[in-house]
């Protein structure tokens, strides 16, 4: 397969990247310096040029430039734009979206027919992306993603090889970055979140182009076991990451976020917390 990435050195991306390359495909960087967000002429010359199979659409407005209504731009009129190239081009598109589309509605779990409530903010932003992404692109998938996990904090070959983001935006490394700072991470036991490991959710993102055109949830945390048929918490998921990278945080447990985030969709499944986490609650 011959893929074209956005977001490609983002957390997501580069284990995305390494999984695909990994598989033997091909994987071109989108450079956004040079071709930015809607520079229409400059998107169909890459296209036309990179002539792709599949169109992983990732990147987010995650460095401001100072752009006029960059968020916007980025996050919902370039994904819109990206969709009507794939779609004219008869290209397969995954588009990668959030569980925050669900973050202004009552509790969890979400499942497939849940209508996300989102309103405003980032959430807002991306559930008006999967809307028009949907109406542009119709045989395009859209995956929503939780917090992501790296399966080592190091930044050594073995590391990288688990498609680790050492010094990235995942939950280990801000984990670690808080717990260097001296604090105290507060975590609450009534809070489920959507979470899934790095590798794993690389997987997920390769596995839906197999999949009908659709919206899917990627949530290790959402695949139900007989040992954790109600999802893993806040809490004990830190405990467990803790002892898994051989960390020395001080962890204390509190209520102070009560919200299950957890996404059930057994279409796409994805390894369970515990595959990676063995001693997971125990």
């Amino acid at each position: 397969m011959n893929a074209l990435l956005t977001g490609a050195n983002g957390t997501v991306g580069q284990a995305l990247s390494a999984h695909l390359r990994e598989r033997g495909d091909t994987v071109t960087p989108w450079e956004r310096r040079a071709v930015p967000p809607l520079a229409l002429d400059a998107q169909a010359r890459l296209f036309d040029t990179v002539r792709p199979d599949a169109v992983f659409h990732l990147a987010i407005a995650a460095q401001p430039t100072g752009r006029e209504n960059e968020g916007h731009v980025v996050n919902v009129a370039w994904p819109e734009a990206i969709a009507r190239m794939c779609a004219e081009r008869e290209i397969a598109l995954v588009f990668t979206s959030t569980a925050m589309v669900f973050e202004d509605g009552p509790s969890g779990p979400f499942h497939r027919d849940t209508a996300p409530p989102a309103q405003g903010g980032y959430g807002g932003q991306k559930r008006e992306a999967e809307c028009a992404v949907h109406a542009t692109h119709p045989k395009g998938r859209i995956v929503r993603l939780g917090l992501q996990i790296a399966p080592a904090l190091g930044d050594d070959a073995a590391s990288k090889s688990q498609h680790n983001v050492a010094g990235g935006n995942h939950m280990g490394a801000n984990l670690a970055a808080r717990a260097a700072r001296g604090e105290v991470i507060g975590a609450s036991t009534r809070w489920a979140p959507a979470c899934s490991f790095l590798p794993d959710t690389a997987a997920a993102l390769v596995a839906a182009l197999d999949l009908p055109p659709g919206t899917y949830m990627a949530d290790a945390n959402g695949t139900q076991t007989a040992d954790q048929p109600t999802g893993v918490s806040f809490y004990t998921l830190v405990c467990a990451l803790r002892d898994h990278y051989g960390a020395d945080w001080h962890i204390e447990p509190n209520e102070d976020f009560v919200f299950d985030q957890r996404m059930i969709d057994s279409r796409l499944p994805v390894a369970p917390l515990a595959t990676r986490l063995p001693d997971l609650g125990a």
